[in-house]
């Protein structure tokens, strides 16, 4: 067999779905018995991963093609496949690639994974201009991936046909939690629990102190678990304040990835988007796949959620109020609620990858390298475009910086 050395690169280190993904290939290589290297700042997600794993800190995104410039394979590796959490960071792979292969003589190959389109919304103004219409129609093809149809479609529509080329990867099944089921709760109180970063499109951690106020309201003991970092963390918090749901409504930071199926089969349902819904679904959970941008509506259990989406817009037939949702389930027998979680986890075989070994094959896609000249060509314009992206943002942020430190 080939002696294969997987290398992970991400720009942050926070318990999110990116992150977490990282972490469950990299420990899935590993165990299999590869050399895995991981490149990421200090943080929570470093203690997720098997030991035997190789860690080296990074300051930022910004900094990693230089810090990689040090990397050199074990002795005896025959080819290096790099997996980066964000695109945009493709062309420091492809450097690094071109540097493996002139120092070592070793091929490798790069890959990049993108989940929901909303993440990429950018002003009008000139560095959006070049993002959305000049960096999103260049990356080469081959090199990215999408969790789903769902999201592949959403790029098409919002950056062109190019990206209908690009390949759908499922989410890779964490065998670690095949041993934890959730079942349904002897208990009268209806228990929410979400697991997410704090971010303006993930909209239902801000719409959770209403839903528990009506349902609240309405004589049904609700409360609601919310797990999770995030630059709106305080905001969410305070809001649930002021509707005085406090008691019933609690945020609790960070949740450890090794703690994620016990904690949430704790809970009656779990109301989310993306890998976290995914996970809870695995265990055989009830599962409400809520939608990006909306406060009350979903896409139903994730059984019923169309086009493969795990949060992706989807056409208006389709949504579903969560309040009417969340009364239906009070109303429902154990049973009942144990067939929809059943239904949950037979559903995440579409979604998700359960094939021993399918993880290093899967990783093993995306740009080659020594590569074409044509795709070498490919690279270089993005890489210069890139480039200039980049720097046009610094200055931005930097004049930003400026106006906010010189107001009296």
């Amino acid at each position: 067999m080939k002696s294969i050395e997987f290398i992970f690169i991400s720009e942050s280190s926070i318990i999110g779905g990116i992150e977490t993904l990282m972490v469950r290939m990299a420990n899935s290589v590993h165990r299999d018995g590869h050399n895995v290297s991981v490149f990421c700042p200090e943080g929570p997600v470093v203690s997720e991963f098997t030991p035997g794993i190789k860690w080296t800190k990074v300051s930022d995104g910004m900094a990693l093609g230089i810090t990689l410039e040090s990397f050199k394979p074990e002795k005896g590796t025959e080819h290096v496949s790099i997996w980066t959490s964000h695109p945009f960071m493709i062309a420091d792979a492809y450097r690094l690639q071109g540097i493996i292969w002139k120092k070592w003589r070793v091929t490798s190959n790069s890959i990049s994974g993108i989940f929901i389109p909303a993440q990429f919304v950018v002003s009008n103004d000139l560095i959006g201009l070049i993002k959305n219409n000049i960096i999103m129609k260049l990356p080469p093809l081959g090199s990215i991936y999408f969790m789903s149809d769902a999201v592949r479609l959403s790029f098409v529509e919002k950056f062109g046909h190019s990206f209908e080329k690009w390949p759908v990867k499922k989410l890779t099944h964490n065998v670690e939690t095949n041993n934890i089921s959730w079942t349904p709760k002897n208990t009268n109180r209806l228990s929410i629990v979400s697991v997410g970063r704090l971010t303006p499109f993930k909209a239902y951690n801000f719409g959770a102190a209403n839903i528990v106020k009506e349902i609240r309201d309405a004589g049904v003991d609700c409360e609601w678990h919310i797990w999770g970092e995030g630059k709106d963390l305080d905001l969410a918090r305070a809001y649930a304040k002021t509707t005085g749901v406090g008691d019933f409504l609690q945020f609790h930071g960070t949740l450890p990835y090794r703690e994620f199926a016990s904690e949430v089969c704790k809970h009656s349902l779990f109301i989310g988007m993306g890998t976290a819904a995914l996970e809870a679904a695995s265990c055989g959970m009830p599962t409400v796949i809520a939608l990006v941008n909306s406060k009350r509506e979903c896409a139903g259990y994730l059984h019923e959620a169309p086009s493969d989406s795990i949060g992706e817009d989807v056409s208006h037939k389709y949504r579903k109020n969560v309040i009417d949702l969340l009364f239906n389930f009070t109303n429902l027998s154990p049973e009942q609620q144990q067939n929809i979680g059943s239904k949950c986890r037979t559903a995440i075989s579409n979604r998700m990858n359960e094939k021993e070994g399918g993880v290093s094959a899967d990783l093993q896609d995306g740009l080659n390298y020594p590569s074409s000249l044509l795709t070498a060509l490919k690279m270089n314009t993005y890489t210069f475009t890139l480039q200039i992206w980049r720097r046009l943002t610094r200055i931005q942020r930097r004049n930003r910086n400026v106006k906010l430190t010189s107001r009296p």
